[in-house]
Protein backbone atom coordinates (compact mmCIF):
# COMPACT_ATOMS: atom_id res chain seq x y z
CA UNK A 1 0.00 0.00 0.00
CA UNK A 2 3.05 2.15 1.47
CA UNK A 3 4.36 1.64 -2.51
CA UNK A 4 1.69 2.58 -4.69
CA UNK A 5 1.62 5.91 -2.43
CA UNK A 6 4.83 6.91 -3.32
CA UNK A 7 4.18 5.91 -6.85
CA UNK A 8 0.82 8.23 -7.33
CA UNK A 9 2.96 10.99 -5.42
CA UNK A 10 5.47 10.65 -8.40
CA UNK A 11 2.73 11.33 -10.93
CA UNK A 12 1.49 14.47 -9.83
CA UNK A 13 1.78 17.61 -12.17
CA UNK A 14 2.45 20.80 -10.56
CA UNK A 15 -0.23 22.73 -10.01
CA UNK A 16 -3.04 19.88 -11.00
CA UNK A 17 -5.92 20.02 -8.79
CA UNK A 18 -9.28 18.10 -8.97
CA UNK A 19 -11.99 19.81 -10.25
CA UNK A 20 -15.19 17.25 -10.36
CA UNK A 21 -16.49 13.99 -9.04
CA UNK A 22 -16.32 11.40 -11.54
CA UNK A 23 -16.86 7.74 -11.99
CA UNK A 24 -15.11 5.64 -14.11
CA UNK A 25 -17.19 2.38 -15.47
CA UNK A 26 -15.82 -0.44 -14.24
CA UNK A 27 -16.57 -2.41 -17.57
CA UNK A 28 -16.07 -0.17 -20.17
CA UNK A 29 -13.00 2.41 -18.47
CA UNK A 30 -15.26 5.14 -19.61
CA UNK A 31 -15.35 8.33 -17.29
CA UNK A 32 -18.16 9.60 -16.21
CA UNK A 33 -18.48 13.71 -14.26
CA UNK A 34 -20.82 15.60 -12.05
CA UNK A 35 -21.39 17.91 -9.25
CA UNK A 36 -21.23 14.49 -6.91
CA UNK A 37 -20.73 11.43 -7.04
CA UNK A 38 -24.34 10.28 -7.24
CA UNK A 39 -24.41 12.40 -10.22
CA UNK A 40 -21.36 10.46 -11.87
CA UNK A 41 -23.09 7.51 -11.53
CA UNK A 42 -26.35 8.78 -13.17
CA UNK A 43 -24.47 9.70 -16.51
CA UNK A 44 -22.62 6.52 -16.31
CA UNK A 45 -26.14 4.84 -15.78
CA UNK A 46 -27.36 7.40 -18.93
CA UNK A 47 -24.23 5.74 -20.94
CA UNK A 48 -24.84 2.18 -19.90
CA UNK A 49 -28.96 2.77 -21.08
CA UNK A 50 -28.20 4.46 -24.42
CA UNK A 51 -25.35 1.46 -25.68
CA UNK A 52 -28.65 -0.97 -25.13
CA UNK A 53 -28.09 -2.01 -21.55
CA UNK A 54 -31.34 -2.94 -19.38
CA UNK A 55 -30.11 -3.48 -16.21
CA UNK A 56 -31.89 -1.18 -13.35
CA UNK A 57 -29.78 1.64 -11.79
CA UNK A 58 -29.66 -0.66 -8.66
CA UNK A 59 -28.79 -4.34 -10.68
CA UNK A 60 -26.26 -2.14 -12.70
CA UNK A 61 -24.30 -0.45 -9.87
CA UNK A 62 -24.37 -3.26 -7.58
CA UNK A 63 -22.59 -5.37 -11.04
CA UNK A 64 -19.87 -2.36 -11.03
CA UNK A 65 -19.16 -3.12 -7.13
CA UNK A 66 -19.15 -6.84 -7.77
CA UNK A 67 -16.12 -5.92 -10.42
CA UNK A 68 -14.84 -3.49 -8.01
CA UNK A 69 -11.42 -4.30 -5.72
CA UNK A 70 -9.94 -2.89 -3.10
CA UNK A 71 -7.35 -0.71 -5.22
CA UNK A 72 -10.26 0.57 -7.78
CA UNK A 73 -13.75 0.42 -7.01
CA UNK A 74 -14.40 3.25 -9.91
CA UNK A 75 -14.89 6.50 -7.56
CA UNK A 76 -12.85 9.11 -8.04
CA UNK A 77 -12.27 12.86 -10.11
CA UNK A 78 -10.74 14.08 -12.74
CA UNK A 79 -8.40 16.90 -12.52
CA UNK A 80 -8.41 20.72 -14.45
CA UNK A 81 -5.61 18.44 -16.88
CA UNK A 82 -8.11 15.90 -17.57
CA UNK A 83 -6.95 12.97 -15.78
CA UNK A 84 -8.55 10.44 -13.33
CA UNK A 85 -7.58 10.04 -9.76
CA UNK A 86 -9.01 8.35 -6.91
CA UNK A 87 -10.24 10.14 -3.70
CA UNK A 88 -7.14 9.71 -1.96
CA UNK A 89 -4.81 11.04 -4.83
CA UNK A 90 -7.54 13.72 -5.09
CA UNK A 91 -6.82 14.78 -1.36
CA UNK A 92 -3.14 15.02 -2.09
CA UNK A 93 -3.35 17.51 -5.01
CA UNK A 94 -6.81 19.16 -3.19
CA UNK A 95 -4.35 20.67 -0.03
CA UNK A 96 -7.57 20.62 2.01
CA UNK A 97 -7.71 20.06 5.95
CA UNK A 98 -10.63 17.16 6.39
CA UNK A 99 -12.19 16.92 9.72
CA UNK A 100 -12.02 13.59 11.50
CA UNK A 101 -8.42 12.57 9.88
CA UNK A 102 -9.98 11.09 6.99
CA UNK A 103 -7.96 9.96 4.11
CA UNK A 104 -9.83 10.52 0.91
CA UNK A 105 -11.54 13.42 -0.55
CA UNK A 106 -15.49 13.52 -1.07
CA UNK A 107 -17.01 15.30 -3.58
CA UNK A 108 -18.84 17.61 -1.35
CA UNK A 109 -15.44 18.88 -0.08
CA UNK A 110 -15.18 20.13 -3.40
CA UNK A 111 -18.40 21.96 -3.53
CA UNK A 112 -17.96 23.51 0.11
CA UNK A 113 -14.18 24.64 -0.54
CA UNK A 114 -15.81 26.62 -4.42
CA UNK A 115 -18.62 28.21 -1.82
CA UNK A 116 -15.76 29.45 0.62
CA UNK A 117 -13.03 30.15 -1.56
Amino acid sequence: MIENWYLKVATLEVGEKPIAAAFRDMETGSVSTGVTHYFAYLSAYDKYQSKGGGLSFGDWYHNQLDMADDEDHGDGFVTDKGRFIDRHEALMLSNLKLKNNRQWLDSTDLVREKLNG
